[in-house]
C-alpha cells in the first residue's frame, strides 16, 4: 500500500503545500497494515498529520518547515484513537461488540457501503458469528427485543444510525423488515468505519473476535 499512498500524498501535497517524508509514508503504511489494511485509513492518518503541520505553520510554532514527519503522523494517529466514539467502542460489552462486529462483517462480505441491515438480518449474523467463534461469553445471543433495545442505546451514544426504509408501497416491505404486528422495522447503519472498529477493539477483550472477522493482512510494496 506504500506505493498507492505515496501517489495520493504527492497530489495532496501539491494542493496543501506540505511534503511527506519517506519515513512518514512508510510508518503510516505499516501502521495501517498492522491495524486493518485499509488504504483509506492510511490516507486519513496522513491527511490529519498534514492538518497538524499546517496549523502549526499558521500559528508560527512550526520548527520543521512544511515537511510531515513520523512524529506528525504519530500525533495525528493518537488524536484519532482518542476520539469519544472509539473510546465507546473499546469499552463495549460482549454483546455490543458482537453486534458491532456482525454489522461490520455484513458490510465487509457484501460490499454494502450504503443501505445498512435489518434487525432480523443482523440477529442472524450475530448468531452465525457467535457460533463460529465459539466463546460462551457471546452466547446465547440477545433476543429480538433485547437487540432492538441495544441498538437504541448504541444509537444514543453515536455508534449506530437507525432509519426507516423508504418505501413506495406497503407491499414492497419484505418480511425481514416487519415486526410480528406488521410494523416497519428500522434499518441499522454503523457510524464507525470497519477499520476504526478494528483498531478500537484490538486492545479490548474482543480482540480475537475482531481479528477473526475483520482482520486484513496485506504485504507492503
Amino acid at each position: 500500500i506504500r506505493t498507492i499512498l505515496k501517489e495520493r500524498l504527492s497530489f495532496h501535497g501539491v494542493k496543501t503545500g506540505v511534503v511527506f517524508s519517506e519515513d512518514a509514508i512508510i510508518f503510516a503504511s505499516r501502521k495501517t497494515a498492522g491495524f486493518s489494511g485499509d488504504i483509506r485509513k492510511a490516507f486519513q492518518m496522513c491527511r490529519a498529520a498534514a492538518e497538524v503541520v499546517i496549523d502549526e505553520i499558521e500559528c508560527g510554532t512550526r520548527r520543521d518547515g512544511n515537511i510531515v514527519g513520523i512524529k506528525d503522523v504519530q500525533k495525528a494517529t493518537k488524536a484519532m484513537l482518542d476520539s469519544p466514539i472509539l473510546s465507546a467502542v473499546s469499552t463495549a460489552t460482549h454483546f455490543e461488540a458482537l453486534l458491532l462486529i456482525s454489522l461490520a462483517s455484513i458490510k465487509k462480505q457484501s460490499g454494502r457501503e450504503q443501505g445498512g441491515s435489518s434487525l432480523r438480518e443482523l440477529l442472524q449474523k450475530m448468531k452465525s458469528v457467535a457460533e463460529s467463534f465459539g466463546d460462551i461469553e457471546y452466547m446465547p445471543i440477545p433476543t429480538f427485543k433485547e437487540l432492538n433495545e441495544m441498538c437504541n442505546r448504541l444509537t444514543e451514544v453515536g455508534l449506530l444510525n437507525l432509519t426507516l426504509p423508504r418505501l413506495l408501497h406497503p407491499r414492497t416491505i419484505s418480511v425481514t423488515e416487519q415486526d410480528s404486528q406488521g410494523g416497519v422495522l428500522p434499518i441499522i447503519k454503523s457510524k464507525v468505519e470497519n477499520s476504526d472498529l478494528y483498531i478500537a477493539l484490538r486492545n479490548s477483550p474482543h480482540k480475537n473476535m475482531a481479528e477473526k472477522f475483520l482482520g486484513v493482512k496485506l504485504h507492503l510494496n
